[in-house]
């Protein structure tokens, strides 16, 4: 039986999504030569009225520095940015988790950000595959009524598709394993882990999961410059 683990990528294993959109500014660099069409054409689209306009943001931002740097040095630093600002932005408790977890299986990284982002995420993590948004969703996205949300396949959907294409099919010769998350888009994979762990969760409901029998509830102690996560909660 194939072991895969699924990590939620935000609040899970970084300082919320300031410090994600920081990491992926690094990401996108690494990401940027094969992709760079598909970012451009994000960085192009408008969020505004959609919540979304921290992204819009974070990526005119990003984009209107990288066009000035040529492609050789792009590629040099993004190995040197990249690496660094993913490995050391890890919360300190998951560290270990993720080592313990890459030698009994594999990890997929599951987001609701840009694809190409998070499979150089991935890459760096050490993980054999990611599920993001494409840019095709988020042209969707960005023409939705304020409020409305984007429907379609649930997080362990789009993981057991991903395991389709590395060659297992969930519940026959692959299961998830372990699975991190903190809100309540993760419930769909983590219900179906063996060892389903909520990390800073985001709001009560992901409390009361977290302390059910056969759950782990993990509250990381790191400080970011955002405040401590774990007593940070929102309405379910």
């Amino acid at each position: 039986m194939k072991n895969y683990h699924v990590l939620d990528i935000d609040r899970t294993a970084y300082g919320g999504p300031s410090t994600v959109h920081s990491l992926e500014s690094y990401v996108q660099t690494g990401a940027l030569r094969q992709h760079r069409s598909t970012l451009t054409q994000l960085d192009a689209l408008n969020y505004a009225g959609n919540e979304m306009d921290y992204l819009r943001s974070v990526n005119r931002s990003y984009f209107s520095l990288v066009r000035t740097i040529s492609d050789e040095r792009l590629l040099r630093r993004a190995d040197e940015h990249t690496a660094q600002r993913i490995m050391s932005g890890l919360f300190a408790e998951m560290r270990p988790r993720l080592e313990e977890a890459r030698e009994e299986g594999d990890i997929i990284i599951v987001s609701d950000g840009p694809r190409p982002v998070m499979e150089a995420l991935a890459k760096h993590l050490g993980a054999v595959a990611a599920v993001g948004r494409t840019l095709e969703e988020f042209e969707r996205i960005a023409v939705l009524p304020k409020g409305e949300k984007l429907t379609g396949p649930d997080k362990l959907q789009r993981v057991a598709a991903v395991v389709s294409t590395l060659g297992y099919t969930l519940g026959e010769d692959a299961r998830l394993s372990r699975g991190w998350g903190d809100a309540s888009t993760d419930i769909s994979f983590l219900e179906t882990a063996a060892l389903p762990v909520v990390v800073n969760p985001l709001n009560e409901r992901m409390v009361a999961l977290g302390q059910q029998p056969g759950w782990e509830l993990v509250h990381c102690a790191a400080l970011t410059e955002f405040g401590d996560l774990s007593g940070r909660l929102i309405p379910a």
